[in-house]
């Protein structure tokens, strides 16, 4: 008790003024809060900590937050009320108030699952409950764009190496025309599309396509004055370009 320092030999490092073994040195139990820092990668801390070193799972309870030192090509966060990350499957749980951001890109959900690589230094695949999330591209021609996304669940597959998104599923669940997806461009202009279910794919900014089901709405109009639509659609399935209204 006091001042602990414990390392692991996989670059886990563990900080704090109590730290307990238990189930024969199979759990690792913090007694008050707790800071880490996981190898080059990331630093956090938690206000109590559970190691099931058996199974390689981590419980982080209450106040987690959690960041990617300075040296990281992309800065990173991540906080939420609670956090259990599986080592063998490389799965992050977060619970509660969940707030990721990577980059110009950010994500907020009451609760979020995403799979990491196996270098543990990128996320692969993302599902999210109860979702806003708004991500800032820059264009080809150097114009930067607005991309926000809101509903029920969202299921997102990113490209680690470009760290972009590839496709996405966005459910509005119970509620029709939960769902919403908008694109607003550095003139003010905003394409938005909301609709009961939405999938994206192709989402590179040159093109940026949707499919959309049950039922659908499609809106374009500036940002400044969202009652002057200059574009209006609606139907019961739908399919849109948003990065040139392509409707």
């Amino acid at each position: 008790m006091g001042n602990v320092r414990m390392v692991s030999s996989t670059g886990l490092k563990l900080f704090a003024e109590g730290i307990l073994l238990e189930r024969g040195g199979r759990q690792i139990r913090s007694t008050s809060s707790i800071r880490f820092q996981y190898q080059a990668l990331y630093t956090g801390r938690a206000d109590r900590l559970s190691i099931n070193l058996h199974s390689s799972v981590y419980f982080l309870d209450r106040g987690v937050e959690i960041d990617t030192l300075p040296s990281a090509t992309v800065q990173s966060s991540l906080r939420c009320n609670r956090l259990v990350f599986e080592g063998r499957r490389n799965l992050v749980r977060a619970l509660g108030a969940v707030r990721l951001v990577h980059g110009d890109s950010w994500l907020r959900a009451r609760r979020l699952g995403a799979y990491l690589t196996s270098d543990r230094k990128e996320i692969e695949f993302i599902r999210a409950r109860g979702v806003t999330a708004v991500t800032t591209r820059t264009q080809p021609d150097g114009m930067r764009q607005t991309f926000s996304a809101s509903g029920g669940t969202v299921s997102i597959v990113l490209d680690p190496e470009t760290r972009t998104v590839k496709e996405f599923e966005l459910d509005g669940g119970p509620t029709r025309s939960a769902a919403q997806v908008s694109i607003e461009d550095s003139t003010g202009t905003v394409r938005q599309v909301d609709a009961r279910y939405i999938v994206g794919h192709d989402m590179t900014p040159e093109v940026q396509h949707l499919a959309a089901w049950e039922p659908v709405a499609f809106r374009e109009f500036f940002s400044f004055s969202r009652s002057s639509v200059t574009s209006w659609a609606c139907g019961d399935r739908a399919e849109v370009t948003l990065a040139d209204s392509r409707l």
